[in-house]
């Protein structure tokens, strides 16, 4: 069995502070048993503001402090990374720190990530593999944004573990209910699998490579890509493909195959974009496209 991360992402989200805070909690409830009771909440924090390297300490709140790295910030302007351990039920705590700070409050931006386990041990999973054992299963949420001037959030997560633990049903809820909280926000996804140095390449030159979960902002019926698994589509904001049931392994020659039917028909569609570096624009700079102007395009051609 092969080791596996996947990532997904949500940005441009429109929702203030308090409402990506709520969104988090809420796809945090529908996250697996195996997420385990721990979280570890990893930020930018002022060295100064810590009470010492042990503890952190915050409106009568005392939290412990996993790792502290100084000269690490995220951001120039803060000169170190603290990560704090707390119980899965006490993240409210985090947006608190988040909102007393002074580089929210004045620079308008954060970024946390909130993990499963301690953030050292998932980038050494992510450095060596071979470390990650049967049964792990690492979880990282990324929550950023500007929110003062115009709310963008962000909200992404990585899950670190074996292709077997990962199901597409709860993955497809979580992105739902993200996408519906924020219909104009843009999706991104990629699979990455350990044991492989290539990555997977479209049949198509300078093409798009299909993944497991691919999004384009057009509007695509699901009888239109009959290959694929699965296509939801969010009105006005684009088309989620689902390449397969289970992960996309492109080393599958089934799942690859899958993947190549996929590719040929949004090519003929006019919808597999042109990925060659200098040339053409990423998804997020693609406009939307609805089915009736593929039409009327097609009619005029």
């Amino acid at each position: 069995m092969n080791n596996v991360d996947f990532y997904f992402a949500f940005t441009r989200l429109n929702l203030g502070i308090n409402e990506l805070f709520d969104l988090f909690n809420r796809v945090y409830q529908h996250m697996p048993a195996q997420i385990g009771s721990k979280i570890f909440a990893e930020m930018d924090y002022p060295t100064e503001n810590l009470t010492n390297e042990h503890y952190l300490e915050f409106q009568g709140q005392r939290f412990k402090i996993n790792k502290l790295l100084e000269g690490a910030g995220f951001y120039e302007e803060i000169e170190s990374i603290v990560a704090i351990e707390m119980d899965n039920r006490q993240f409210d705590w985090v947006k608190k720190l988040v909102q007393q700070s002074e580089f929210f409050q004045y620079r308008d931006r954060f970024l946390v990530h909130l993990t499963n386990i301690e953030p050292e041990r998932i980038r050494e999973a992510r450095d060596e593999p071979s470390k990650i054992q049967n049964g792990d299963y690492f979880v990282d949420f990324g929550l950023a944004g500007p929110f003062q001037a115009r709310p963008a959030g962000t909200l992404s997560l990585s899950i670190t573990a074996n292709e077997q633990s990962i199901s597409k049903e709860w993955i497809k809820n979580i992105i739902l209910m993200i996408a519906q909280s924020s219909p104009e926000s843009l999706f991104m996804s990629y699979t990455r699998y350990f044991d492989y140095s290539d990555k997977a390449e479209s049949i198509f030159s300078d093409r798009m490579a299909v993944d497991w979960l691919t999004f384009l902002p057009a509007e695509i019926l699901p009888e239109e890509v009959p290959s694929a698994h699965e296509v939801m589509y969010f009105p006005n904001v684009g088309s989620l493909i689902i390449a397969t049931e289970k992960v996309y392994n492109y080393r599958n020659p089934a799942m690859r195959k899958t993947a190549a039917n996929i590719e040929k028909e949004l090519y003929h569609l006019g919808l597999l974009p042109i990925t060659a570096q200098g040339y053409s624009p990423t998804i997020d700079d693609l406009p939307f496209v609805s089915r009736e102007q593929r039409l009327r395009n097609t009619r005029s051609q």
